[in-house]
């Protein structure tokens, strides 16, 4: 037995978890974890050069599989480029198991070469983190390595989801002889978890009816989470039963839920001082993370609920709002569906009447606003999102594009946009993980910026063909036209809008790419028509649009369809 010997089992210990893929980026301190998984029978492995591309690939597949995905690196700042997805899959919940090579621990600050402390490397954006020892002869080194994979495979998969990290030391050799043959073990050491299914005992339930007995108000609202038909069937339900609005962001995914607000961010920020009181909730429910929409976000912290239940299967005390009364430690679709089993009210009529015809109209005066002929971001953004297939997926940068499909609303795709940590620097490679694991179309709608900053997506030989990429190119970080205080800045067009002159042909190019630039309305619907059509190459649309109007486009825009204007 030598020394890497007792990594073989790594591979088949995750294979008998129900793991299926892993990334790997090339790299010598990790050629042992390396060689295990590419020749384990049951693993998909791909390898990507770049390790910040790889580690949201991971991201991107984990997203859509449900699944935790291995992600494998070398010693040094290789792991340090895991760090932007790893935090984003720890606030965003996804599950991945990161795996990284090290030199022995007698080597760190002594002058070898690729070498930094990776022990505890990604801090606290990371559910829980591991180190195995460079000496694997003893019996109890094997029973550390097992306890220790299956502890970490447990804790990506057990709520809340999210990344594990496993430092692994390895000493040369760290390649077999030749023609070595390697043998996984069939019936590794399987150490199962018991899941845990959170409930609520019938003495809380009543409590919570007691508190809504004089509640006459209640507004629901749904936060960032990944698609969920079982909660969406619930919901639907509870409508029939309780109905209420639910004030559904654009990646809730549950825009196509009855009784949902659609263009909650639209409304609110037009709301006049009448409508921000009478429209502020007695009760407010809430589930789900982080929120796009800042005029909601205000709206409630300075318009506070009398009561505030927030659902969520996490420990931590999230309270947005700075409203939260009771923190309801269950499943949404566990306490929706009970709600509904066990409690029936009555509410005001209006109140979700009210809500309901505001939606309404706004999406009137949107579709009214479109009809204008205009050629801005907003109209562009909502003519590419009338025209998505059905049964996609879309990913949204972060930046304007997600807010602006945000105040548009979306109800005909699976919606994913990476506001864990809110980032632009891995939305590309997000969506070719996405896309590597679904044979659904999947767009990603981009600014230039963002699209540009993560051009290393392209850069690996596993680019899918159902890949459609639609870059909103303005010119630069136009965001910041519309931020108060930046806008006014000196230092505006040099330091924050930064423009940029890139042309995306060349990375079409670059990359063996389809590729269509349009620069008009007429082109645009023209260029939809057939992005959409099967082919043998990704696609990238370039959409040109004058920047320097985003402040007017959006400002001209909210006044058009603000409900003050009836």
């Amino acid at each position: 037995m030598t020394q890497i010997d007792n990594i073989y089992q790594i591979p088949a210990i995750c294979a008998a978890q129900g793991i299926e893929n892993a990334i790997i980026c090339p790299g010598s301190r990790s050629a042992p974890l390396t060689l295990a998984f590419v020749r384990h029978p049951k693993f998909k492995t791909r390898l990507i050069f770049d390790e910040r591309s790889a580690a949201y690939i991971a991201l991107g597949m984990a997203q859509k599989s449900r699944k935790t995905v291995v992600l494998i690196c070398t010693s040094g700042t290789a792991a340090l480029n895991f760090a932007p997805a790893i935090a984003e899959a720890f606030w965003q919940q996804i599950p991945l198991l990161v795996l990284t090579g090290d030199r022995p621990p007698e080597w760190i600050g002594q002058g070898d070469g690729q070498t930094i402390n990776q022990n505890f490397i990604y801090q606290e954006n990371c559910k829980a983190q591991y180190a195995l020892p460079p000496d694997r002869l003893h019996p109890d080194t094997t029973w550390l390595l097992q306890r220790t994979v299956n502890e970490a495979i447990s804790k990506t998969q057990t709520q809340p989801l999210g990344p594990v990290h496993i430092n692994v030391a390895a000493r040369e050799p760290f390649y077999p002889e030749k023609n070595t043959e390697v043998h996984f073990e069939h019936s590794p050491r399987i150490i199962n978890a018991v899941p845990v299914y959170r409930t609520l005992q019938r003495d809380q339930w009543k409590t919570i009816l007691a508190l809504l007995l004089d509640v006459k108000k209640i507004a629901i609202i749904a936060g960032h989470q990944l698609p969920d038909n079982q909660l969406f069937v619930v919901l639907n339900s509870f409508q029939d039963y309780n109905a209420m609005p639910l004030l559904a962001d654009v990646n809730s995914n549950l825009m196509g839920v009855k009784n949902a607000i659609t263009h909650s961010d639209l409304l609110i920020s037009s709301f006049g001082e009448v409508q921000q009181h009478d429209m502020c909730p007695e009760l407010l429910i809430s589930f789900g993370n982080e929120f796009v929409s800042k005029s909601l976000k205000q709206y409630l912290r300075k318009h506070k609920p009398k009561l505030h239940f927030h659902i969520s299967e996490s420990d931590n005390w999230v309270d947005t709002f700075q409203s939260v009364t009771h923190f309801i430690n269950v499943s949404p679709t566990y306490f929706f569906a009970e709600f509904t089993n066990k409690i029936k009210l009555t509410l005001h009529k209006e109140y979700l009447a009210n809500w309901l015809q505001m939606n309404d109209l706004t999406r009137d005066k949107i579709d009214n606003y479109q009809l204008q002929e205009h050629y801005d971001e907003l109209c562009v953004s909502k003519t590419i999102l009338d025209r998505l297939p059905k049964n996609s997926v879309l990913h949204l940068s972060n930046s304007l594009p997600v807010r602006y499909a945000n105040m548009l609303g979306i109800a005909n795709a699976e919606v994913y946009c990476n506001r864990g940590t809110s980032g632009i620097d891995g939305c590309v490679s997000t969506a070719v993980g996405s896309a590597l694991e679904t044979d659904q179309l999947v767009t990603l709608l981009s600014g230039d910026v963002a699209f540009l900053y993560d051009r290393n997506a392209f850069w690996h030989h596993e680019l899918p063909t159902n890949l459609r990429f639609i870059v909103i190119n303005n010119g630069g970080g136009q965001i910041f036209r519309t931020i108060a205080g930046a806008k006014d800045q000196p230092e505006l067009e040099a330091y924050f809008v930064g423009k940029q002159t890139q042309d995306m042909q060349f990375i079409a190019k670059e990359y063996g790419l389809e590729y269509t630039k349009v620069t008009d309305r007429k082109g645009l619907k023209k260029a939809l028509a057939t992005l959409y059509k099967a082919d043998k190459y990704s696609k990238i649309l370039e959409v040109i649009v004058d920047g320097t109007e985003a402040l007017h486009t959006i400002t001209a825009f909210k006044a058009f369809v603000s409900l003050e204007n009836n």
